[in-house]
């Protein structure tokens, strides 16, 4: 009798595909903290940089705690995060976590400053700034824009500025003088002298080039008086369109910074010279009245009444006694933190820009002495020039732009007036950038798998 062959018994096992779509759905508990880092990141950028407009050292402790806490509130709250005593692989977490969180929050803070904060940053990227001088004449200011040339703008509406007419230059435009339809622009080592009667197109008359950088311009009678590192004081006359050579006045082995011109006398400040009085009523032969050898490099001189208020930068403030021309004698000299770089009187108040405290206003009394402790805005930047117009200051700051202080509200900064240029946080962009590299470590270096 034949043996019945015995069938193979077949088990077939049926996948669970949902367990396996949900298990590999769900975040690894390192993923988790990765992500809650990441989501920290861009709310305290945001927070940081938009409505507290937090900037330094205030910056800095919100930073640590907003993100020291609310990770940990991700972590357990919205992930829901397990946790076993001894389990928690620490080193490998912060590190996959602690980049991202940087980036993230560098990167964030950085686009809200710039995109929020400022709303010309579109025209700005293209033209960033780098503004030397502002000129204010009625409703319109002139700016020595650097490398963007001279800017034309309308603030008739300082909340609300707009650009009017622009002269390109080949060159830093640095200083600048508006007198009736004419424009005297120095850039480096070249005055141009321009035509303002349209200021949507203001075209260039003529030009003169002098071997030294131009530190200075004054104007006085069509007779102009330049200040640079080589020449000493170099005067020029205006005829019609032209320009032309008709005096100057040098001292060896001294550079000449500033220079004021008031009825037929010229105010000039040398970096390693002192303070020189000279009468210029003859422009073709300037002579020397006086000088006083003072401390420090002179860079801006202010006159007020028969006081001369100089800066020399790490030296503070000169007050200089002007009433005996053959005689100019220190009256007195106030210390600044850091390097003062330009100087104002208006009535009892005097302002001084200073590269660390920034704009420091102190009140003066019959004597000149000082009244009261000084008041500080602080700066965003360095000040290079200060102006005063209808009780507004606009502060020329180099790459940060411009700045206007409302006088009546001193110290602090009031809203829409702060800047009219942008100033990019490049350096939190770069730091940004850097924190990659962190993020791509991490990715490499995965975390190891921990049971629970």
């Amino acid at each position: 009798m034949a043996k019945k062959k015995k069938r193979k018994k077949y088990i077939v096992k049926h996948k669970v595909k949902e367990k396996d779509e949900i298990k590999n759905k769900e975040l690894s508990m390192e993923e988790k903290f990765y992500w809650s880092r990441v989501i920290t990141g861009v709310l305290s950028g945001i927070f940081g940089a938009w409505p507290f407009q937090l900037v330094g050292w205030w910056m800095f402790l919100y930073m640590m705690c907003f993100q020291f806490i609310f990770p940990f509130f991700l972590s357990f709250v919205v992930f829901r995060l397990p946790y076993k005593k001894g389990k928690w692989d620490w080193k490998n977490i912060l590190k996959t976590g602690i980049g991202a969180n940087f980036f993230i929050f560098l990167l964030a803070s950085t686009a809200v400053h710039t995109f929020v904060v400022f709303p010309d940053w579109r025209d700005q990227l293209q033209n960033h700034a780098d503004t030397n001088e502002i000129i204010i004449s009625d409703d319109t200011a002139y700016v020595a824009d650097g490398d963007n040339g001279l800017l034309i703008v309308n603030i008739s509406n300082i909340y609300d500025r707009s650009l009017i007419g622009k002269f390109d230059t080949e060159g830093s435009a640095e200083n600048i003088i508006v007198m009736n339809d004419r424009i005297y622009l120095t850039v480096e080592n070249f005055l141009y002298l321009i035509n303002s009667s349209d200021l949507s197109n203001p075209k260039e008359l003529t030009h003169y080039n002098i071997s030294g950088n131009i530190n200075d311009i004054a104007i006085k009678n069509e007779i102009i008086y330049l200040t640079d590192d080589l020449q000493g004081l170099t005067i020029l006359e205006t005829s019609g369109e032209n320009l032309s050579l008709i005096g100057d006045f040098k001292i060896d082995n001294s550079t000449f910074q500033s220079v004021i011109i008031e009825n037929e006398v010229a105010y000039v400040a040398t970096r390693n010279h002192g303070f020189y009085i000279l009468n210029v009523s003859q422009p073709n032969l300037p002579q020397v009245l006086g000088n006083c050898n003072l401390h420090g490099n002179l860079n801006s001189i202010y006159i007020n009444g028969t006081v001369a208020f100089i800066s020399a930068e790490d030296q503070g403030i000169h007050l200089v006694n002007i009433t005996n021309f053959d005689d100019p004698a220190l009256i007195n000299t106030f210390n600044t933190t850091g390097n003062s770089t330009d100087i104002i009187v208006d009535g009892n108040h005097m302002y001084i820009s200073d590269n660390i405290e920034g704009i420091i206003r102190y009140e003066l009394n019959n004597n000149l002495d000082i009244t009261t402790n000084g008041t500080i805005h602080t700066l965003n930047g360095i000040a290079m020039k200060m102006i005063i117009d209808n009780n507004y200051m606009f502060i020329s700051k180099g790459t940060k732009g411009i700045e206007i202080i409302n006088l009546a509200e001193f110290g602090t900064v009031e809203e829409g007036t702060e800047e009219s240029s942008i100033s990019f946080g490049w350096g939190w962009a770069i730091f940004s950038f850097l924190s990659i590299g962190l993020i791509i470590l991490g990715i490499k270096k995965k975390t190891k798998k921990i049971d629970f």
